[in-house]
């Protein structure tokens, strides 16, 4: 799952910064207008340029453990696949993107949004996030790690008061 929501903002992000495609039609609302404004602001190029390596890195890894070599030239042409695949196929995507925001978020709180992002304060989360939310999740997964034998012992003991 992480993955496929890894490929989905890296295929958002590389669409509204790049300019690869419009995802604001003739006669598009002001609030999907700012939506707009608002993923420029929050420079998702930057996320597409450090998450390039990383996509290519699992491709080739999901190779490698299906036992297909992959040289240098392979992984080069991964990683323009990845790129030019992404290009190719935004513009149904990015129209549900901006569906999605347009639904979750009123014309008002994309306003705050795009005022927050404009502060040293915003910026900075937007140049952390990345990096915040990677050890959020390992912090997960190591406290979850630590749970299951407490967990296991506690069912193993409730079960065990079930039995006749």
């Amino acid at each position: 799952m992480r993955i496929k929501s890894m490929l989905t903002l890296v295929c958002l992000c590389a669409a509204l910064s790049a300019g690869w495609a419009s995802p604001v039609q003739a006669g598009s609302s002001e609030k999907r207008q700012k939506i707009v404004q608002l993923m420029k602001q929050m420079d998702m190029m930057a996320i597409v340029d450090s998450s390039k390596p990383m996509m290519s890195q699992l491709i080739v890894q999901d190779l490698t453990n299906r036992g297909i070599e992959v040289t240098p030239g392979l992984s080069e042409k991964i990683t323009d696949t990845v790129a030019n695949v992404m290009k190719s196929n935004l513009r149904p995507y990015l129209a549900e993107v901006l569906n999605i925001y347009d639904n979750l978020y009123t014309e008002a709180e994309i306003d705050d949004l795009v005022a927050f992002y404009g502060t040293p304060t915003g910026q900075k989360t937007l140049r952390i996030t990345p990096e915040l939310t990677q050890k959020v999740q390992l912090a997960a997964i190591q406290w979850s790690q630590a749970l299951g034998p407490k967990i296991g012992a506690e069912l193993q003991a409730m079960m065990a008061e079930q039995k006749p």
